[in-house]
């Protein structure tokens, strides 16, 4: 059974490259940032800034009082500017970017951040000078580096800035974060936990011992016949369906990711009658299905009920799709954990209970629907690989491929499930010689590319390429950027604000804002004052990172346990779940690298490995010691942290 290990590892090394040559051809426009000769990136200290910016310009000076000593020289200066600068001694002028002078804000040299040198004048007396850096940028904040050895002179806090609307005051380095007001109006997770004890601990105290007594007297540790996941099934749904019926009126309307290009995109199929192009407006470079279906209903509403009323009702389509992914979770763990109610129990509740399909699913977007296809596309993958002979049948190919072109029409970072579908096929072909394996995957792809095809080819057509994104300024003519509008490897290599400081992680680093908006709505569903946040419970909200903490390792540990866990069927799962989970966090890492912006680092683009996430997450919490007490104990705080999550995410 190592040949699946190889093609999954063989899948993530192939994902890794892709990754690094992604990066090695875009690097001269990516706006990565790292010190250098004890020198940091300085720029002016301001809070960060929740809204995006247009191209406007900032204009920074940066000013140090250098000493020349006597008898010294010559003094080279070395600097890189985010994206062009002038350089002043005693405000005469020494060096100016190509465009720069022109005061004009271009895109900046197109060696920017390779290093150019100044040599400081030979008749300039010793004592002090004063040295400017007048940096100018208009897609991002104006920042530079500079030092030069012979004169022990590094950017850093101990120079100042100024600029119009703001007078001399100390700059501050790249990786120094101020949050934005309304990050701060929320209470510290331990001491929001804290306040929630009066309630939390007596319910774990009454589920653990419950657990145990019920485990213990029934069949020597067993569940009671009474009980079994597809009853925990069913009482989740009948949940979901209470909370989407309680928040369906309650949630304000104006909440939700990129809600108004979602709106425009949907109104313009149903009034124009065709679909638009990424030219059209802010969101409609994205794969249609979602729109053509809300599209379809908004035009059955709209003779009955207002155009808000109507918007407000295709909500309903993303809660179908969060509740789809109870069922699909329960399905997964059946096949993880047979036999095991108790572990298959804890998957439904922890998958339909994820937070970011929870906040997801409660407002329009097409993150749901996405999720849901690319859940029921892994499902069955994972159906394959347990059983090789239903993956060799075309019936299974060709309903893998529809669900794989109908998720690919929904957004298409669906396409990270092909190497896995081809994988699955490979794997259970592999004995049946080559001309049945390109069959099987000529059936599969085939119908991928009979559903979804005509978007990719028509993408082609207008384009020139099959892909277009949000941040393709030549295709979609919107030009924007969001802070920080940079990427430093202390954002790509850290973590641990989240605990502390979940809201708005994403500004400390790439992975704080995957932790908070996996465990948590993080970033407020995009909602950047504190009037228009949505109304979850923010105490509970911010509670949550705390037990999100210890279900990270346990889901780490899970993903170990594929490596060596003797049992076949939880065996291929886990190795499934960590091919996927590889293979989508290499894509997310490569696009929050390339858009630098706070949100772009947001776990819901992994939405479709739900059912994954809770499997993984449910083998690391089975490692532990099978002590009747203790293990009734660790089942009462997934009982206890999913009571949480549903009361956050339930308005009042």
């Amino acid at each position: 059974m190592r040949w699946p290990l190889v093609l999954w590892g063989a899948i993530c090394a192939v994902g890794l490259i892709f990754l690094w040559q992604e990066i090695r051809l875009s690097w001269q426009d990516l706006p990565f940032l790292c010190p250098t000769h004890r020198a940091s990136w300085i720029r002016r200290a301001r809070p960060f800034n929740l809204a995006g910016w247009g191209p406007v310009v900032e204009i920074v000076k940066f000013r140090k009082r250098i000493a020349i000593p006597p008898h010294s020289g010559p003094h080279v200066i070395t600097f890189v500017a985010l994206r062009s600068c002038d350089i002043y001694v005693d405000n005469g002028l020494l060096y100016s970017s190509p465009g720069s002078s022109t005061g004009r804000a271009l895109s900046g040299e197109p060696d920017w951040n390779v290093p150019h040198q100044v040599t400081l004048p030979s008749d300039l007396s010793p004592g002090e000078h004063t040295f400017d850096i007048v940096a100018r940028y208009n897609m991002g904040p104006a920042a530079v580096i500079a030092y030069c050895e012979s004169l022990d002179l590094r950017t850093g806090r101990d120079w100042t800035a100024s600029g119009a609307g703001f007078e001399e005051e100390p700059a501050a380095t790249v990786d120094d974060i101020e949050l934005p007001a309304l990050s701060k109006n929320f209470a510290s997770p331990v001491h929001a936990l804290a306040s929630s004890l009066w309630w939390l601990c007596p319910s774990f105290v009454v589920a653990t011992i419950g657990l145990w007594c019920t485990t213990r007297l029934f069949d020597h540790g067993e569940l009671p016949k009474w009980w079994s996941a597809s009853t925990c099934r069913w009482i989740l749904i009948a949940a979901w369906l209470i909370l989407a019926a309680n928040n369906f009126t309650r949630l304000a309307p104006g909440v939700g990711y990129d809600l108004r290009g979602h709106v425009d995109y949907i109104r313009f199929i149903a009034e124009l009658g065709r679909l638009p192009d990424a030219r059209d407006g802010a969101q409609m470079f994205q794969a249609p299905l979602t729109y053509l279906l809300s599209a379809a209903f908004y035009r059955l509403l709209i003779p009955f009920v207002s155009v808000e009323t109507a918007l407000i009702w295709l909500r309903w389509i993303p809660l179908l799709c969060g509740l789809a992914q109870v069922e699909l979770t329960f399905r997964a763990a059946r096949l993880a954990f047979p036999e095991r109610e108790d572990l298959q129990s804890l998957t439904v509740l922890l998958g339909g209970l994820l937070p970011m399909n929870v906040y997801m699913s409660q407002v329009l977007g097409n993150e749901p629907l996405n999720g849901a296809l690319s859940a029921l596309v892994l499902l069955w993958a994972c159906q394959g690989m347990q059983d090789p002979g239903l993956a060799k049948t075309a019936r299974w190919q060709l309903r893998v491929g529809l669900a794989l072109g109908l998720a690919l029409l929904a957004k298409v970072s669906a396409l990270l499930l092909a190497p896995i579908v081809a994988v699955v096929l490979l794997f259970s072909n592999r004995l049946c010689g080559w001309k049945p394996t390109l069959a099987a995957l000529a059936r599969c792809f085939g119908a991928a590319a009979a559903i979804a095809g005509w978007y990719f080819a028509r993408n082609v057509w207008i384009f020139g390429k099959p892909f277009v994104g949000g941040w393709d300024y030549s295709v979609t003519r919107i030009l924007w950027w969001q802070d920080p509008g940079y990427r430093t490897p202390l954002q790509v290599e850290s973590f641990g604000q989240a605990l502390w400081h979940p809201i708005h992680a994403g500004f400390y680093s790439i992975w704080d804002g995957f932790f908070a908006t996996f465990w948590l709505d993080g970033n407020l569903s995009a909602m950047d004052s504190w009037d228009a946040r949505p109304r979850w419970n923010d105490t509970l909200l911010v509670a949550a990172a705390v037990p999100a903490f210890f279900l990270s390792i346990a889901l780490l540990a899970g993903l170990l346990r594929g490596l060596v866990s003797r049992d076949v069927a939880l065996r291929n799962s886990l190795r499934l779940a960590g091919a996927g989970i590889a293979l989508y966090l290499a894509a997310f890492l490569m696009l929050c690298i390339e858009v630098p912006a706070y949100s772009q680092a947001k776990a819901s683009y992994t939405l479709g490995l739900t059912p994954l996430y809770a499997i993984c997450c449910v083998a690391g919490l089975d490692l532990l010691p099978r002590n009747a007490i203790l293990r009734s104990a660790v089942a009462a705080s997934v009982v206890c942290w999913s009571m949480l999550v549903y009361a956050t995410y339930f308005v009042r």
